[in-house]
């Protein structure tokens, strides 16, 4: 094994590209539950769960195990034959999306490596059935970061500017609606359903060119802005008169995250395209979508592949993951300690800065603001290192359309979601206090 100096040493010497905006310095050495040990000595409460990956902690022993065993067994045949992790998992997956939402045709999967591919396996699968050419999506949605995801994509200037060139042409057919913020709208706008109005209007001038419409249940990159329910259903009802697909993109919102097993359910609303990732994989690269049969065989074989997408030893991790949210009722946890965290986190609202606390389950946002009511990047910025050195990871989020000067303005608090209660605690109690000293 390497030695720490040598891991210290290989860390200065540039050979990671710094494009992925690394949120410290720090190298990972064992990471367990909900806390990281680093190679230069630290231990860090995490408050970011590999990005609301770790549904049930760091290195979970079932996981792994389940990991070990089939490594031993099958590591990848890509698409030559099916694999019995895939199936199993597939069949789990159904028969929970066939209990939340039953219908005339049971649910079918793709399985892919990311939530940025299963996206554009969306996209593609909305222009197979639909024979239609155009997307609509929310300002402030963050959908991945492959070139069409990107351009769906309308939260960080920075995820996007660089590549306008391009993107401007992918542009021509998408289009972007309000974000459904009424309370802090985007673009400015004083009074409510003016989002139900672009839409309206949209597909009213684009007949029969319109193939789906994605949304993210609460917005991620966005600021953790939840969508309102009432215009969700008055959104879905709009869609069908105009037999325009809906797609939920539930990668961050998914597998018990948000206080129930999707985020859609605290909507109301029955998705044409369910697009999932991150938790359902354990910590192993694995995303997909899920489709009623009658469109999903409207596919041709060929029409879409992937070399790794649903790979036997990912799935098996998959498998135990989803085992373990139900087995230790996580999901019902995730709602309980979100409610305790927010009435913990409301009294501060007004005061220190905050000027919102926001959310579902364990998926929730702190926003901050200065004294002029502008959003508070740099107080957040401040916040969030300081945290670090006292010992506790966490990330933000939050864009204004066209201004990346207030990008990051909100804190966001996703844990794993079987994070000891004493832990969980002693996180909260060092993120007040770092919010207090910033005031």
């Amino acid at each position: 094994m390497t030695k720490t100096k040598d891991i210290l040493a290989l860390n200065e010497e540039g050979l990671l590209a710094e494009v992925l905006g690394y949120e410290t310095k720090e190298v990972a050495k064992e990471a367990h539950g909900a806390e990281i040990d680093t190679y230069a000595g630290h231990h860090l409460i995490d408050f970011t769960a590999g990005i609301a990956v770790h549904a049930c902690g760091h290195t979970h022993p079932e996981i792994a195990r389940a990991i070990s065993a089939q490594t031993h067994r099958v590591l990848h045949v890509s698409d030559t034959m099916r694999h019995a992790p895939q199936l199993e998992l597939a069949d789990w997956m159904r028969r929970l999306l066939n209990r939340l939402l039953p219908g005339p045709s049971p649910w079918t999967f793709l399985f892919m490596n990311s939530g940025s591919e299963s996206i554009d396996a969306a996209a593609k699968l909305a222009l197979k059935v639909t024979k239609r050419s155009e997307f609509l999506a929310f300002a402030g949605a963050f959908h991945g970061r492959t070139l069409f995801a990107t351009a769906l994509s309308y939260s960080k200037m920075a995820h996007r500017t660089p590549y306008m060139g391009l993107l401007s042409s992918l542009r021509e057919h998408i289009f972007h609606l309000p974000a459904p913020r009424c309370q802090s709208c985007f673009i400015g706008q004083k009074r409510a359903c003016c989002c139900l109005e672009s839409l309206e209007q949209l597909l009213e001038e684009r007949k029969e060119r319109i193939a789906a419409l994605f949304f993210e249940p609460l917005q991620g990159e966005g600021g953790y802005v939840p969508l309102d329910p009432r215009m969700a259903q008055q959104m879905q009802a709009l869609l069908r008169k105009h037999h325009v697909l809906l797609i939920a993109d539930e990668i961050q919102t998914g597998w018990g995250r948000t206080g129930k097993w999707f985020g859609l359910e605290h909507l109301g609303v029955e998705p044409d395209i369910l697009v999932f990732g991150k938790a359902v994989g354990g910590g192993l690269p694995l995303a997909g979508l899920a489709a009623r049969k009658t469109l999903m065989d409207q596919w041709e074989p060929g029409e879409h592949g992937t070399t790794f997408g649903g790979n036997p030893v990912a799935c098996a991790a998959g498998l135990a993951t989803l085992r373990i949210i139900e087995r230790e009722g996580l999901v019902e946890r995730a709602a309980k300690l979100g409610g305790a965290v927010q009435q913990r986190l409301r009294p501060f609202v007004g005061a220190y800065g905050v000027a919102d606390v926001r959310g579902w389950g364990l998926m929730i946002g702190i926003e901050f603001r200065d004294a002029q009511g502008q959003p508070a990047y740099a107080r957040c910025e401040q916040i969030k290192q300081r945290a670090r050195e006292k010992g506790l990871l966490l990330l933000t989020c939050g864009a204004r359309i066209g201004d990346p000067s207030v990008d990051n303005a909100t804190l966001r608090l996703i844990p794993p979601l079987n994070i000891p209660e004493e832990t969980l605690w002693r996180g909260l109690d060092i993120l007040l206090e770092v919010i207090r000293e910033t005031a």
